[in-house]
């Protein structure tokens, strides 16, 4: 079971004069959660450091964190932590500091990370969020009409579709099972069994397993 959030969420803490402000955003991929520590870079740009953590993906497929020049371990690790026990993805944890003149050491450090991102997820409302498991189907033009029935029986929703030059179909299912899921599809196609399907190769059509770009 995992879990990811709507909506943004604030909270602060402070430890001996420094200053350790919490941001979750919700971010479904690389490129918002890059947006949205951008967005606190420019609301705090007079911060020393903007530590952060984030996952990608149920199951997850990415994930990164960095301690942004505290010292190594100390920061970003503690946050993804905190996104690992309250077993979160889609989301991203900004912890900002204004250093208070006193240095905090190691354990210090660690602690204050741990304790910023789990004040703020605390406060977070969290809703479940449900595996999904993409695959992709490329396919000549002329069998678009089988492969669109075949979509329509397929246990899952179209997500993308191009169907011009290069046609394709992007399905989205909750179902972990590869060759069950391609069989099914390509008896779907050809009008007949799955099993007998599951031998058939070097067809004019693929679905494959699709993972998003890192």
């Amino acid at each position: 079971m995992a879990y990811t959030i709507k909506n943004t969420f604030e909270a602060e803490i402070k430890i001996k004069g420094s200053k350790f402000i919490s941001n979750l955003f919700p971010a479904g991929t690389v490129e918002k959660s890059l947006e949205c520590l951008q967005t606190i870079r420019s609301v705090h740009p007079k911060a020393n450091h903007h530590c952060f953590a984030f996952k990608i993906g149920c199951p997850v497929y990415n994930y990164r964190s960095s301690d942004d020049r505290e010292p190594s371990g100390t920061a970003g690790k503690s946050i993804m932590g905190q996104l690992d026990s309250f077993d979160t993805t889609n989301i991203i944890c900004v912890v900002t500091r204004y250093f208070g003149g006193t240095l905090l050491g190691t354990g210090g450090l660690i602690r204050a990370y741990r304790d910023s991102a789990k004040e703020v997820l605390m406060l977070a409302e969290l809703v479940e969020i449900k595996p999904e498991y993409l695959y992709k189907v490329t396919f000549r033009y002329d069998r678009l009409p089988m492969i669109m029935e075949a979509a329509k029986r397929f246990p899952g929703d179209i997500v993308e579709k191009e169907l011009n030059d290069s046609p394709y179909l992007l399905l989205s299912t909750q179902i972990d099972d590869p060759p069950y899921l391609q069989s099914l599809f390509k008896g779907y196609v050809l009008g007949i069994e799955a099993d007998f399907a599951a031998t058939l190769e070097n067809l004019d059509f693929v679905i494959e397993k699709f993972k998003p770009d890192a």
